[in-house]
């Protein structure tokens, strides 16, 4: 069934505030008449409407985002594109862009990251989407958030040579990603005084829209 993301709370017997370009993707693109059913989600709910928006009832779905922050330097805008799709499709509650020696202070287009990620959770079944938090300083980011993981690229393929990964059920968690040309030799030294905890992800080098995946992957599993 078709799936759109709505603004605001949604409740049975109310009606779907629809924006113009939702209206024209149900009755022009995918030709639902009145009457015809789609589902609406928002805020962690799912729930069944029937054209023109009139809300029928709520699944009894449940919400798989998880309590990830991926907290990324940022790269080229196409492949930040990719990461974010692919971020939001591995259930990431929260994008931090952060600011690292290596990265020039760049302009991010916050509209179209959400617009992104909203087509990202209606395609993958997610029943929220992933909230954008303003960037940081790398400094800032390791200073006032509590577990942080990262991608170690002088780490390899050694089940021995990575720390023991223990994430309590429901507790907020951060993945740090590099920028291209990794972190500064500085910043390793900073994250190891911090306590962040570094993670291989394999003997061959990443570009970062994989690297965040592949560090997803391995922490969620």
């Amino acid at each position: 069934m078709i799936r759109l993301y709505v603004e605001g709370i949604l409740n049975v017997e109310k009606s779907v505030v629809l924006t113009t370009a939702q209206e024209h993707y149900l009755r022009g693109v995918m030709r639902l008449r009145d009457g015809d059913t789609f589902i609406a989600f928002g805020n962690g709910e799912e729930f069944v409407a029937e054209m023109p928006g009139k809300i029928i009832e709520k699944t009894n779905r449940v919400d798989m985002a998880n309590n990830a922050v991926l907290a990324f330097c940022p790269i080229k805008p196409s492949r930040l594109e990719e990461m974010i799709s692919a971020a939001t499709q591995m259930g990431v509650a929260k994008f931090q862009p952060v600011i690292s020696k290596r990265v020039d202070i760049p302009k991010m287009n916050f509209d179209r990251f959400r617009k992104i990620a909203i087509e990202a959770s209606e395609q993958c079944g997610r029943l929220s989407v992933p909230e954008f938090l303003p960037a940081v300083k790398f400094q800032e980011l390791i200073k006032n958030v509590g577990k942080i993981y990262y991608g170690d690229e002088r780490r390899v393929t050694i089940p021995s040579g990575d720390k023991a990964v223990d994430l309590p059920a429901g507790e907020e968690f951060t993945l740090l990603i590099g920028p291209e040309g990794g972190f500064a030799p500085e910043e390793f030294a900073a994250l190891d005084d911090a306590g962040a905890i570094g993670i291989s992800l394999g003997p061959l080098v990443l570009r970062a829209e994989v690297a965040a995946v592949a560090g997803l992957a391995k922490l969620l599993s």
